[in-house]
């Protein structure tokens, strides 16, 4: 039997986006839980705008896709953008729902500041410079957000992969997927 082998669809540069909260109080989740609750407003915009988009119904903001993660000093989010100019760009729009929740955040922080910490870090990543394999049906990460191929359209091992690109016939293959 044959494992099965996939790899993103996603050709280009793009950016690799982790934000996340630090809970240094969790007795106090008065304090923390409305930074929790802050993010999934912001998610469900970006992926309503990513569909609009897609139909042609909106601007794209460039938002690839994300995945909500659970570490042992809180929660993180890994978000994918197809650039830092629109990653930045969405995060200075006043008609969205980030620029609200920084200035709810700042107020909190000022007024609790040992409660709960926020941190992010940005990786912009070059053409070719993504590796990815995704076998027997998983899908996270970069190939949720943007699809999958299969993986020998980059190559068969890693090293193959990392700075390939693939056909526009897989690509169009994998708006199907």
């Amino acid at each position: 039997m044959t494992m099965e082998r996939h790899t993103h669809a996603h050709d280009g540069g793009l950016v690799v986006f982790h934000i996340g909260m630090t809970i240094r109080k969790p007795h106090r989740p008065d304090q923390w839980l409305p930074v929790l609750t802050a993010m999934p407003p912001m998610l469900a915009e970006l992926e309503r705008n990513k569909a609009e988009a897609a139909r042609g119904e909106a601007t794209d903001l460039g938002f690839l896709g994300a995945e909500t993660l659970l570490g042992g000093k809180g929660p993180w989010v890994v978000q994918y953008w197809r650039s830092v100019e629109q990653l930045y760009a969405y995060a200075s729009l006043g008609d969205r729902a980030h620029v609200p929740a920084w200035r709810a955040f700042n107020k909190a922080a000022r007024a609790h500041p040992e409660a709960v910490g926020i941190w992010h870090e940005t990786f912009v990543v070059p053409p070719g410079g993504v590796e990815t394999i995704y076998a027997n049906g998983a899908r996270i990460g970069l190939g949720a957000a943007t699809g999958t191929v299969p993986a020998q359209h980059r190559g068969r091992a890693a090293r193959d992969r990392l700075g390939s690109t693939i056909s526009a016939e897989a690509s169009a293959q994998a708006a199907h997927v």
